[in-house]
């Protein structure tokens, strides 16, 4: 048939291909009014599409579509040639749908928008084209207009498949009112959605959270006789799954059993994982309980879900049973699993059930992941146990896991809360070396061992180098070195630092304020005391209940009435909390004063407060009565202090 028309040989071949390897040849074959001529350019043409899908097992895409498309215009140019032709709008319509199928979108672009410029209406098929091709291509936006130019242009032309595209395409994009807003005018069209319609919007839905509107949809999809399949009802638990909501959970899944469905293990996990949200362990149990009932394998997953609800309890009984159970069925629990629950147990400081895990994995699993390592270096970190924080980093390298920062890190901290300057140090030396650059939480923990042994000597120096070289510092590094400072008696040096703080606008924590403020406190000058306190304000440091009780009970013992009462005042209108000690003192300062009648509303306050008073500030009080000669009131406190007593 091809020679008869007149074409060359290679030609002939090429063509003869196409037709082989394209479907659209067998679409056109059943239009029994075209022509040959018409036949054989659409087969040459979508010769691009079956190169840009690697339909001809070409090595290279680019170099396939850009060899056919040159093959197919010098073909068309030929057959043009012989004049034998093509109608103009056949001709585009195939390499439109082509350069689509191919990935061209620039030049199928440049195509269409000739067309429509023209008389000339492309046909449906080339709108799909363009549809799909932006489509695959993630362009959302598009997809959106090219559906629009379709339904513009001839709406009775649009399709299920090009409307399925663009829903599916919002949805992957998490554009849930996109995705619903073309399914309603894909209604409003007078079309039928199918269940791939319903399922990208139930989808859409789902993976924004809004469990309502994804239910909603699946109540329409089966309103209009469509059958949901498993995708519609996983969509839907995943969504209540989110939403913590166990109850819609449960009703979906038994929903879903009753059509005839039968649930995967995914959908037993998305109730599983509701029932964890809200912390309800014996329901979750339960579900999958009735997993294994159904016949239905539970997956590491399922356990999971189920041994962190005991995880976040702190049930650590329960987590064992459960580890252990999973492994009587034949599960294999994960690096997940076992990262959590290393997690657990150095929260827990659980070191015998952190080292028997470890040991157990050591030789079930072999290769451990650096998380595990992590967490055996946390738990001990947190102890203190410096030593045993850095077995394990070097039973990491032994291992052949490498140590990363966190490795470092967590065992520096173990260095911090061990006052150990010199270990933190000798460790920094180790990260660098290692290729590891310490960062400022590196250094903090180098500060925070250097304020835990009160060095002062040693903090300056680092966070002056700091500073000097350029470092990243914070507020942590600033309250490290003030404490190292104040705690070791150098409070004018710590002072210095707080002024350095305040210029470089750096917080600085309680703990310091409380270390100045007791620093000062211990040298006895009201004057310079007032004015740190002064200071600490201006720089929004935090005076926590300690802080507070220091500075009352320290102007009470130097007889300042007034600042005793005032910090006090001031300490009960925070949310610091009181001591029975800090009332006692201003009670005993107003009485030392024979200021009578504020030592009595002191101790009236101090009983609305809930704050019981002892017998000691009693005495005082009594006493502060019979030195003004106040009998009567000596005597009714006097009392008071009986019924105390007696309680």
């Amino acid at each position: 048939m091809l020679e008869h028309i007149g074409l060359h040989w290679p030609t002939s071949l090429l063509l003869g291909a196409a037709i082989a390897a394209s479907h659209l040849f067998f679409e056109v074959s059943k239009l029994v009014a075209w022509q040959q001529d018409h036949l054989l350019t659409i087969a040459a043409l979508s010769l691009c599409a079956c190169a840009g899908r690697g339909g001809l097992n070409t090595k290279k895409k680019a170099n396939g579509i850009h060899m056919a498309y040159l093959a197919v215009t010098k073909f068309l140019d030929e057959f043009k040639g012989s004049g034998r032709g093509c109608d103009r709008s056949l001709d585009l319509d195939a390499k439109i749908c082509a350069l689509a199928r191919a990935g061209s979108m620039s030049t199928a672009e440049t195509i269409m928008k000739r067309l429509l410029d023209s008389s000339v209406t492309p046909s449906p098929r080339c709108f799909g084209a363009m549809i799909a091709g932006y489509a695959k291509a993630g362009d959302l936006p598009a997809t959106e207009r090219w559906l629009a130019n379709m339904l513009r242009k001839d709406p009775s032309s649009a399709n299920v498949i090009s409307f399925n595209i663009t829903i599916n395409m919002c949805a992957k994009k998490k554009e849930k009112e996109r995705a619903e807003a073309w399914l309603v005018r894909m209604l409003d069209c007078g079309m039928n959605p199918d269940q791939l319609s319903y399922n990208a919007v139930i989808d859409a839905c789902a993976q924004r959270g809004d469990a309502d509107a994804a239910q909603s949809w699946l109540r329409q999809m089966q309103a209009r006789g469509i059958s949901p399949n498993m995708v519609s009802y996983g969509s839907v638990l995943n969504a209540l799954a989110k939403a913590k909501d166990v109850a819609g959970a449960e009703a979906w899944l038994e929903s879903m059993i009753a059509d005839g469905l039968e649930p995967t293990d995914a959908c037993y996990n998305a109730v599983i994982e509701a029932c964890a949200k809200i912390g309800d362990s014996q329901r979750a149990v339960a579900w999958l309980l009735a997993m294994a009932q159904r016949g239905i394998e539970a997956t590491v997953s399922s356990y999971s879900i189920v041994v962190s609800i005991f995880v976040k309890a702190g049930q650590m009984e329960q987590v064992e049973f459960w580890l252990s159970r999973m492994s009587q069925a034949g599960v294999k629990a994960d690096h997940v699993m076992y990262n959590m629950v290393f997690a657990a147990y150095s929260k827990a400081g659980d070191e015998a059930r952190a080292v028997a895990l470890f040991q157990r994995l050591e030789s079930e699993v072999g290769a451990l992941s650096p998380l595990c390592f992590n967490a055996m270096i946390s738990l001990f970190a947190r102890k203190g146990d410096a030593q045993s924080a850095v077995q394990y980093l070097d039973l990491m390298s032994k291992c052949g896991v490498l140590p990363d920062r966190v490795s470092y890190n967590s065992t520096m901290k173990a260095f911090m809360f061990a006052a150990d300057v010199d270990g933190a140090e000798q460790l920094l030396e180790s990260m660098t070396a290692a290729g590891h650059k310490p960062d400022v939480t590196s250094y903090n923990f180098l500060l925070g061992a250097c304020s835990k042994a009160h060095n002062a000597l040693r903090a300056d120096a680092w966070l002056s180098w700091l500073l000097a070289e350029g470092h990243e510092v914070d507020g942590v590094s600033f309250s490290a070195t003030i404490e190292a400072c104040a705690f070791a008696g150098s409070v004018g040096l710590a002072q210095r630092w707080l002024a350095r703080a305040q210029k470089e606008k750096m917080p600085v924590g309680a703990r310091a304020s409380y270390a100045l403020v007791q620093g000062v406190c211990k040298g006895g000058d009201l004057s310079e005391l007032k004015q740190l306190l002064l200071r600490l304000e201006e720089a929004g440091c935090e005076l926590s209940h300690d802080v507070l009780n220091k500075v009352v009970s320290f102007f009470a013992r130097h007889d300042d009435v007034e600042n005793a009462g005032q910090w006090l005042q001031r300490m009960l209108s925070s949310s610091a909390g009181t001591q029975v000690t800090c009332f006692s003192s201003v009670i005993c300062a107003c009485a030392k004063a024979g200021q009578l009648r504020q030592a009595e509303a002191w101790m009236e306050q101090m009983e609305l407060f809930g704050v019981v008073p002892t017998l000691a500030t009693f005495d005082s009080l009594i006493d502060a009565c019979e030195r003004k000669g106040e009998a009567s009131r000596a005597k009714m406190w006097l009392k008071r202090r009986a019924d105390r007593r007696a309680v």
